[in-house]
């Protein structure tokens, strides 16, 4: 009978025997988690792959959720099984470990097939693991900021690792629809108005940890001015200068503030660099809204528009001196 199972194994010609779970491919990204395993592999191993289902890492029934069936779908050009979680990447089942560096969903493919008795067994169970995780904390800087201000950074962990596309942006104004462009002109204290946003359809939202600006492209020069700190406004931009409001920070994919554009002390009109630590955060696992509360939350003064220009350096944004 053992010889007679491993000519079934291989009997499909497609099949060179070889093929095993080990050829399994992860794809990750924020709102699909996919694993492709060859048919071949479940072929050589007796296994029904039209059985097969996602339920967590341990041996669990079948149980559809809201989004996701769980079960596989045959990819007939690939000849590979594919079972994927779209949307919710947490459902069927996905056991979710957040170490505070990375959140990562982990899920098996799993069967059992065989019949058994009260004395004996023939069954026999598969199981085949996979996991996706993201980074949580990403270091972004507007060095780009007039030509357009729009900057992109994506995080590539590879194949079995999640990417996040975050964009960070200078809109015209606090309704964040416009991104600037060559011609905007910024005065003090014209309003930076600033867009941290994951570019990806994800539940994940981004939650603002520091951030800062410098007179070079350098985040960590010696001449530095923080204004959010502790996913928190300053108390001084806040409070004394009422010349920061923070919009949005940890409640959906875009985090935005404005504040009042500055000058270095010796300058006259110069260029401001800025940057912010960034965390995504799952607001299904943890909280992600930071309670700014004791920091005060009185709304900051608004100044008019002007229609002055002054001169504009592409690429660092360059605030000229007082109206």
């Amino acid at each position: 009978m053992k010889v007679l199972s491993a000519v079934i194994a291989t009997a499909n010609s497609a099949c060179t025997g070889s093929e095993s779970f080990d050829d399994a491919v992860t794809t990750c990204s924020p709102n699909q988690m996919t694993i492709n395993i060859p048919s071949c592999a479940f072929t050589n191993a007796r296994m029904d792959a039209a059985g097969a289902y996602l339920a967590g890492v341990d041996f669990n029934s079948l149980v559809p959720d809201v989004e996701n069936n769980c079960t596989g779908t045959f990819d007939a050009d690939a000849d590979n099984w594919v079972f994927e979680l779209i949307d919710d990447i947490s459902e069927c089942g996905s056991v979710v470990v957040n170490n505070g560096t990375f959140v990562t969903y982990s899920n098996a493919v799993q069967s059992t097939v065989g019949t058994e008795n009260v004395i004996i067994t023939r069954k026999r169970d598969m199981k085949v693991g996979f996991s996706c995780a993201f980074p949580l904390e990403v270091t972004l800087s507007a060095a780009n900021a007039i030509n357009p201000v729009l900057t992109h950074f994506e995080l590539d962990l590879g194949s079995e690792e999640g990417t996040f596309d975050v964009q960070m942006g200078l809109y015209s104004d606090s309704s964040f629809s416009t991104i600037v462009d060559s011609s905007f002109t910024v005065n003090i204290p014209d309003d930076l108005n600033v867009a941290i946003s994951i570019a990806d359809e994800t539940d994940m939202v981004t939650v603002l940890e520091t951030c800062w600006a410098t007179p070079i492209a350098d985040p960590n020069d010696v001449v530095s001015y923080t204004f959010l700190d502790a996913k928190c406004g300053s108390n001084d931009e806040l409070n004394v200068y009422q010349s920061l409001e923070v919009q949005a920070n940890g409640v959906d994919r875009s985090s935005t503030f404005s504040i009042e554009s500055f000058n270095f002390q010796g300058e006259e009109g110069g260029d401001i660099f800025l940057h912010c630590d960034v965390q995504i955060c799952d607001p299904n696992q943890e909280v992600c809204e930071p309670d700014c509360s004791g920091v005060g939350s009185r709304r900051r003064r608004r100044s008019a528009s002007s229609d002055e220009h002054v001169l504009v350096v592409l690429g660092p944004i360059y605030v000229g001196g007082p109206k």
